[in-house]
């Protein structure tokens, strides 16, 4: 109900301002918590295209991704949101997390994922071996 009322505010915003970028990524949140995840995927992928330097989208969408357990799409969109801000843990985290659950332990994901855990406790439990 209160995601719904949610996506309706957020969809008014744009309606004024279709540039609104943080509205359209809080929409395609409240899309993936009112279980419309391929509307929050597509909102996502949208906003990536439009503001390619914009990290925020790559990131989100990234974890999406991992979530629904697609990884190697979720590697796309995390590598480019990690090359862009290696600094943010979301992007660390969402890079190796990629990474990590497609099998690839690899130098850069361990990396990623220890600079990512003191943001992200579930960081560490991928890191076990």
């Amino acid at each position: 109900q209160h995601h719904q009322k949610a996506i309706e505010e957020f969809q008014q915003a744009l309606d004024i301002d279709p540039k609104y970028y943080e509205a359209s990524n809080n929409l395609a949140l409240e899309y993936l918590r009112a279980g419309q995840s391929d509307l929050a995927i597509s909102t996502f992928v949208r906003l990536t295209k439009e503001d390619p330097k914009h990290v925020l989208a790559f990131d989100n969408l990234a974890i999406i991704l991992c979530e629904l357990k697609r990884y190697p799409e979720a590697e796309l969109y995390a590598s480019r949101a990690y090359a862009m801000h290696p600094f943010s843990y979301k992007a660390a985290f969402a890079f190796g997390s990629a990474l990590v659950l497609q099998g690839r332990k690899t130098p850069e994901a361990m990396q990623a994922l220890r600079y990512a855990s003191a943001r992200y406790p579930q960081a560490s439990a991928l890191l076990s071996p």
